[in-house]
């Protein structure tokens, strides 16, 4: 955009003026201060002549120059800013990721155990699905204790149920583990054992394929656990 000398606006090093001064300019140096150019020079540079306009002109280009570089260090800092935020939320979820992908195998915590008020270390009796089956495990149900954190104590308690439920619990894990959901992962096994089939019985063929192979679609290649 050329520049306009009324409104100030516009890029300097286009204005007529100033490249009409620079020319001048270097004539006057090639042929010395006698020649004619440099009387033009002279002439021009008289009170609101073209050095007053050079001068306002370059005054703009000058601001124009330290807006740039105030915007630049403003961009720079919201760049810092967002680096450490999304570091954060990167940091929370991997640590959500990391508790949610836990092995059926749990931590020892004696202490919790001889607690009054901590919640009981039971199962559900009776779940009527998966999803009943992995909250149990995550998160615990009614109150009850998450059947992850069990102590080994807690877990010999109910040692048969337990054993039955962790081999859904361990696939389930596997799953997310390999980029699943755990919505996903549940919708999967049922997928594969039948929508209509009931919690016992998807057990009991969990229980079979695990010693004679897993159907297909439930192996994990294991280089992406």
């Amino acid at each position: 955009v050329a520049w306009n000398s009324l409104r100030n606006t516009g890029n300097p090093t286009r204005s007529l003026d100033v490249n009409d001064l620079i020319k001048k300019v270097k004539r006057f140096e090639a042929r010395g201060a006698e020649s004619k150019a440099a009387r033009n020079i002279i002439a021009d540079t008289g009170e609101g002549g073209g050095m007053n306009r050079l001068f306002q002109q370059m005054q703009a280009l000058y601001g124009q120059m330290n807006g740039l570089r105030t915007e630049n260090r403003e961009v720079k800092l919201e760049i810092r800013r967002f680096e450490q935020l999304l570091g954060m939320q990167l940091r929370k979820m991997d640590s959500c990721i990391s508790k949610m992908t836990l092995p059926p195998a749990v931590i020892e915590n004696n202490d919790a155990n001889n607690n009054e008020d901590s919640p009981p270390a039971t199962l559900v009796p009776s779940p009527k699905n998966i999803s009943v089956l992995w909250q149990e495990f995550m998160f615990g149900i009614a109150g009850r204790k998450p059947a992850r954190t069990f102590s080994a104590r807690e877990r010999g308690k109910c040692k048969c149920t337990y054993n039955r439920r962790k081999l859904a619990w361990a696939k389930i894990a596997e799953l997310i583990r390999s980029g699943h959901t755990a919505q996903s992962a549940i919708d999967l096994i049922y997928d594969v054992y039948g929508k209509s089939t009931g919690l016992s019985a998807i057990l009991v063929k969990m229980r079979y394929d695990r010693r004679n192979g897993w159907p297909k679609d439930l192996v994990v290649n294991a280089a992406v656990l």
